[in-house]
């Protein structure tokens, strides 16, 4: 992760950081990540952990990444929350799209891998499948109810 700081910040001398300026040059060097907001404030993140253990040795005075405002502005997933009456309407469709609706509203999976998703997953007390998202390498078991 480190590789993702400018080369040039190997030449500053460690009293850089103690500037109280310092927060804006972060800041402005987050900016450039802006396009990837999570990527950006993942990359704020690392630093602030570095800077942390600088201060925390005592070769710092503050951690100038403390306080800096983060770019993304997701994660909340209030919108993905089935209403009654949306569960109503779907349950009135065709009995293979309401299987299918049933299927992604009960397990959670992602769109992917309901797709993907093969009968000889459906296991005798559970549903367990290796997750698109994590490269097949995370092994989901989702119990029957």
């Amino acid at each position: 992760v480190l590789d993702g700081f400018p080369a040039r910040w190997d030449d500053l001398p460690l009293h850089f950081w103690n500037d109280p300026r310092a927060r804006g040059f972060i800041a402005d060097w987050r900016a450039k990540f802006a396009a990837t907001p999570r990527s950006a404030d993942y990359r704020v993140q690392v630093l602030r952990a570095l800077l942390g253990w600088a201060k925390g040795r005592g070769d710092l005075s503050a951690n100038p990444a403390d306080g800096v405002p983060r770019l993304y502005k997701g994660g909340n997933r209030a919108d993905q929350i089935w209403e009654a009456a949306e569960i109503e309407t779907w349950q009135a469709a065709p009995q293979g799209i309401r299987d299918a609706f049933n299927l992604a509203r009960l397990t959670g999976l992602r769109r992917t891998d309901l797709c993907e998703l093969p009968v000889s997953a459906c296991r005798e007390s559970a549903i367990i499948w290796k997750t698109s998202k994590s490269g097949h390498a995370r092994v989901v078991r989702i119990p029957y109810t």
